[in-house]
């Protein structure tokens, strides 16, 4: 994977020291007398903006050092919903669940197992991204969006059928980089497809739905 060395890979290395096992956040907030939250804030933000900026590798081996390096051992919260997606008669089950010694320093773990108990899909990413493109940096508000975010992350308006999305997609030509027209334009040809929608980073978002003839998971739409 080729990355620019520029300032923000420079933080970004920066970041990873901070979150390493060796010097890590969960050891970081345990010794709080030391950091005021203040400083903890500016950390946060840092690791976040370093993440949202970077022109390539958002997925590659640096963030997933830095999902590695977050204390799995606490269960926050967590959500599930029932849902019709890769069968038409019986349901998958969507799971999002948040783990970490806190909301704001945390991994989100986003699964789907069918009604067979198959883990079909499964994704990680920081809880922090559930932020969005919120900039507000009080801690309290941050928590607040974050929850809100889990709780509303499987709203029935996020799921579609037939292929049809609210996120203002122009699926009649392959002109957007962004979709696999050819993967829509397969699933769109059969008869039961149901979509689901979501979104996480600073301007992530992602549109997957069952391909019934590969058996599996597709993703029609990924802007990160």
């Amino acid at each position: 994977m080729h990355i620019l060395f520029n300032s923000r890979v420079i933080n970004l290395v920066w970041l990873l020291l901070i979150v390493s096992p060796n010097y890590s956040c969960v050891q970081h907030s345990a010794n709080s007398k030391s950091v005021n939250n203040e400083q903890k804030q500016d950390l946060q933000n840092q690791r976040r903006e370093s993440l949202s900026e970077q022109d390539s590798g958002w997925h590659g081996p640096s963030y997933q050092a830095l999902l590695k390096a977050v204390n799995r051992t606490k269960k926050i919260l967590g959500v599930q919903k029932e849902h019709f997606f890769s069968d038409s008669i019986r349901k998958d089950t969507f799971h999002l669940v948040i783990r970490g010694p806190n909301l704001l320093n945390s991994v989100a773990i986003f699964s789907i197992i069918s009604f067979k108990g198959d883990e079909i899909y499964h994704e990680e990413f920081l809880g922090s991204e559930l932020l969005g493109d919120d900039d507000n940096s009080n801690p309290k508000h941050q928590n607040s969006v974050i929850l809100k975010k889990v709780k509303t992350f499987f709203d029935e308006e996020n799921f579609s059928t037939p292929l049809d999305t609210s996120l203002h997609i122009d699926t009649t030509t392959n002109e957007d980089e962004n979709l696999n027209y050819q993967v829509y334009k397969d699933l769109t040809g059969q008869k039961y497809t149901v979509s689901f929608a979501y979104s996480y980073g600073y301007e992530g978002t992602y549109w997957i739905a069952y391909d019934a003839k590969k058996n599996h998971v597709e993703l029609l739409y990924s802007m990160d």
